[in-house]
């Protein structure tokens, strides 16, 4: 299931972009290309609860502010209940998505398509596609313990740009299916499916996912775009104590 916010994103092709302009960077940034692994579904009963949130849980909401980083609001400009038009982040979460973006090679930059999200906004989109969906969304639960993932200001949907052209990697955002998951195109027939631009695809996934796990995000295993830190699930998986329960604009 794909439900199109309008996403703006363009195959690589479209937007320019050949495995010419890769060649460099392969080799300055090899271990940006290294494969994906498989990613086991998370078991939300394994997260830590965020009982009594960290000193940086009082890290505020700041709007994305970036040179290199574009952002579109495709739920505002949806018209969707609950969402904002500024693109949000926790201050912690924009340093490092602001370092990633600083890392990257020229002609390369950073679209987030969705930031911090209100429960109003998080219950909507639950509630619209969650019965044709399996684990793509999470809960909208009201509990402080158990906050959504977006609704903590530590989580972003985002893709790699080219001259300033977001990019589609291999599907293109919110697209509810297995070739989502992020190593999803670590399997051939994948790859080819997608035609010409599968290896591309491939390629640019793996940049996406190496920059992004290497300057301390965790990745959804659902989902290519979706990347947290300070979460219940980043604590989980890094060992660390969670940094952030539920987040307001107040």
């Amino acid at each position: 299931m794909h439900v199109d916010y309008g996403d703006q994103s363009r195959w690589p092709s479209q937007a320019g972009l050949t495995d010419t302009d890769l060649t460099v960077v392969r080799s300055d940034h090899p271990r940006w290309f290294t494969p994906i692994p498989t990613i086991a579904m998370d078991n939300l009963d394994d997260f830590a609860l965020v009982d009594v949130p960290a000193p940086n849980d009082h890290e505020p909401l700041v709007a994305i502010d970036h040179p290199r980083i574009s952002c579109t609001a495709s739920y505002w400009d949806k018209g969707l209940t609950g969402a904002v038009e500024s693109t949000l982040v926790r201050s912690g979460t924009a340093a490092l998505l602001y370092g990633v973006a600083d890392s990257l090679p020229d002609r390369f930059g950073m679209t987030v398509f969705d930031a911090w999200r209100p429960l109003a906004l998080q219950t909507l989109l639950y509630d619209t596609v969650a019965g044709a969906t399996d684990g793509y969304l999470s809960v909208p639960s009201t509990d402080p313990r158990t906050p959504p993932p977006h609704t903590t200001g530590g989580t972003v949907d985002v893709t790699l740009s080219f001259d300033g052209h977001p990019l589609s990697l291999g599907t293109a955002f919110d697209d509810f299916t297995n070739l989502a998951h992020p190593h999803s195109l670590e399997d051939a027939d994948n790859v080819s499916g997608l035609g010409a631009e599968g290896p591309l695809a491939r390629e640019l996934r793996r940049m996406l996912f190496n920059v992004m796990t290497g300057a301390g995000f965790v990745v959804y295993p659902m989902e290519w775009w979706h990347f947290e830190y300070g979460t219940r699930r980043w604590s989980f998986h890094t060992g660390e104590a969670p940094k952030y329960g539920p987040a307001t604009t107040m």
